[in-house]
């Protein structure tokens, strides 16, 4: 109820004469209209008429372009999931128009609206939410007072509950919490049993959504966040605008108010969605990884504009780092804070946070907790947070090995217990393996193993350093800066780890020094073959590795058939792609082929097929054209001295 005659519904902003009543009535209202709705339009009366374009009738939803660097203030794409109930409030009539601008216009309330069920609705939101300027409650019964003591009920929806394109966060003339309160008394009533509320469907895209009003008509709506299971966005303020308005076949898509000019028809989505990142900051960022690998993780998040809303006091924000299992984050770790709209960071004071560890934490996470006070001020509303820790792979036996960060936030400013959280980013850490098998020399891929070997590994002058653990029950050596052991041992196993912490190619040499019990090497020279490692990036991010192996004189030695990694491209081997569940890597093992190294009981072996037969060849061609020389040279002396002879 209210305590006064309803006034015209006009909403007239044109001037008139000094010292006329009409033009006192009109200046208030004037005033009161600096916060001008994002008024939306239908022909008079009850039936919608034939509009001539779609866009006559239509209400765009987008998501807000903000001042947060690089991206967006709301970060953008934010729609996907959602859904929306469009609800008809009223149709426009006595539109005024000047330069192709609306000026001013009346308002009909649509079937089956009363004053009074408008009139309980913002007498339930001003009731909490005071607007003592304009309007005063007392025992449920709203006054209007001030610049709108005129003003009907719908006409002060308006001009105090409406959403415009510039209002990025809210509403600017009303709290959040008062347009949330009005939107949903709203709801109850247009949905009670025996109303049949007028609705136009909504048409939700990858970055927008569309209400389609030809059919319910030009006019003002309620558009309200109907969504369920929503979880890394704030739900979407309940939103009051309205379509273009069509007068004698002319459609005007902008309103002009007496300080603001705003677009009918166009209104930003009133919601927040959190996304984190994560990077490698090191100096060996997308380089593959072995034991000891150190690395610089740098995890950013935005946090929402939380003291935009006035009735959310005690929000809850954090970020936590995941790794895998074989990777150790430091203890220390920095975090730093860049405000909207600017482009430096700066160090958050300590105050500002504090390191916990929630319930269900993974073993070795890290997780922050900011401060629920700072992010209701310019502290911490708004901003991009950036979390710096460094960590260390302690082996490349798991898989995946990896990285991750989510942020976990308050989304639902009526429930305290309301959490969501932000995409998990994921950051993969990637390691080469090469399965190695000895087996006798006329045998076999699938013969059983020769035990014992022991083999060498060089890169230039610098011997290269393994430590041995398990994988699938072999033996596993893992390249390690700190290793004990300078040669490793297999019959079937793997070498893991070449190639790390350089974007650049390496090639090692792998020499066989030991034979398994009962086999011999060639006494002359050790079976030796070289493997090159390099990694493959496509705009600096590292997408595959390509083994190539040279077989030098053993290629017989080598192989049981055709190696991929002896082909003039080698063999190369992509990044497995992302699971759809977290966004991590299914596997970071980047593993080549099988390599089968031969041994034999007899030596003569090495003559007939071994690396020897090639220099075998080489002498006896080098013999053979010594040979030829030594029996021209012959000839000559012989044709020389049987000239000589004649000439006598």
């Amino acid at each position: 109820m209210r305590s006064h005659a309803y006034g015209s519904d006009a909403w007239h902003i044109h001037a008139e004469s000094d010292g006329k009543m009409k033009r006192n009535w009109l200046k208030k209202a004037t005033a009161a209209l600096v916060c001008v709705a994002t008024a939306a339009a239908v022909g008079i009366g009850l039936t919608a008429p034939a509009y001539a374009n779609a866009a006559d009738t239509q209400i765009t939803i987008s998501a807000p372009q903000g001042d947060r660097p690089g991206t967006s203030d709301l970060n953008v794409n934010m729609f996907d999931g959602r859904s929306f109930t469009a609800y008809k409030l009223a149709d426009y009539t006595n539109v005024q128009v000047s330069d192709r601008n609306v000026t001013a216009m009346d308002y009909k309330l649509d079937t089956p609206l009363t004053n009074a069920m408008v009139d309980g609705w913002i007498a339930k939101a001003l009731d909490q939410f005071p607007k003592t300027d304009v309007a005063t409650v007392s025992n449920g019964t709203v006054t209007f007072k001030g610049d709108a003591a005129a003003m009907s009920p719908m006409t002060f929806v308006a001009n105090y509950f409406y959403g415009t394109g510039a209002d990025i966060y809210g509403n600017t003339c009303v709290n959040s919490n008062a347009m949330r309160i009005f939107a949903e008394a709203a709801q109850k009533s247009l949905t009670a049993p025996g109303v049949t509320a007028t609705t136009a469907p909504v048409t939700v895209n990858n970055d927008s959504a569309v209400v389609d009003a030809s059919q319910s008509g030009q006019g003002l709506y309620l558009i309200v966040d109907t969504t369920e299971g929503l979880n890394n966005q704030i739900p979407a303020r309940a939103m009051i605008t309205g379509t273009p308005v069509t007068v004698n076949g002319q459609t005007y898509m902008q309103f002009e108010g007496s300080n603001a000019t705003y677009t009918l028809g166009s209104i930003k989505l009133k919601a927040e969605q959190v996304v984190n990142t994560i990077a490698d900051t090191s100096a060996q960022k997308e380089t593959l990884v072995t034991n000891q690998s150190q690395r610089t993780f740098q995890i950013t998040a935005n946090i929402p504009n939380y003291a935009a809303y006035d009735n959310w006091s005690s929000p809850t924000y954090s970020v936590t780092i995941t790794p895998s299992g074989n990777v150790k984050l430091d203890s220390k770790y920095t975090v730093e804070v860049q405000p909207a709209g600017f482009p430096t960071w700066s160090t958050l004071p300590d105050s500002n946070y504090s390191l916990v560890s929630p319930a269900g934490a993974a073993t070795g996470s890290l997780t922050v907790q900011f401060s629920s006070a700072a992010m209701k001020t310019s502290t911490l509303s708004g901003v991009t947070v950036r979390i710096i820790v460094n960590g260390t792979v302690q082996n490349v036996t798991t898989t995946p090995t990896f990285v991750a960060a989510q942020a976990t936030f308050s989304n639902d400013q009526s429930d305290a217990n309301s959490t969501g959280t932000a995409e998990e980013a994921s950051l993969g850490l990637f390691n080469t393996v090469i399965p190695v098998k000895k087996i006798a020399y006329n045998a076999g891929a699938t013969s059983a193993a020769l035990t014992g070997a022991q083999f060498s590994v060089t890169s230039g002058t610098t011997t290269v350093k393994f430590t041995e653990s398990t994988l699938n029950g072999k033996p596993y050596y893992q390249v390690d800066p700190n290793g004990t052991l300078s040669t490793f041992t297999v019959g079937d196993g793997y070498i893991a780890g070449l190639g790390a912490n350089t974007n650049n190619s390496t090639t090692y040499t792998i020499t066989e020094k030991v034979a398994p019990t009962g086999y011999v090497l060639d006494g002359r020279h050790d079976i030796t073959f070289k493997v090159t490692v390099t990694p493959n990036y496509t705009n600096d991010v590292l997408t595959s590795v390509t083994y190539k192996r040279d077989n030098g004189i053993y290629g017989n030695f080598l192989d049981t058939t055709p190696s991929k990694m002896t082909r003039d491209d080698g063999q190369t081997v992509n990044l497995e792609s992302r699971t759809t569940v977290n966004n991590r890597y299914t596997n970071t093992q980047l593993e080549s082929e099988m390599i089968h190294v031969k041994n034999t009981k007899n030596p003569s072996d090495f003559a007939q097929t071994g690396g020897h037969i090639v220099q075998v060849l080489i002498a006896m061609l080098i013999v053979a054209i010594v040979g030829a020389i030594l029996l021209i040279v012959a000839r000559m002396r012989r044709r020389n001295n049987t000239d000589r002879t004649q000439i006598a």
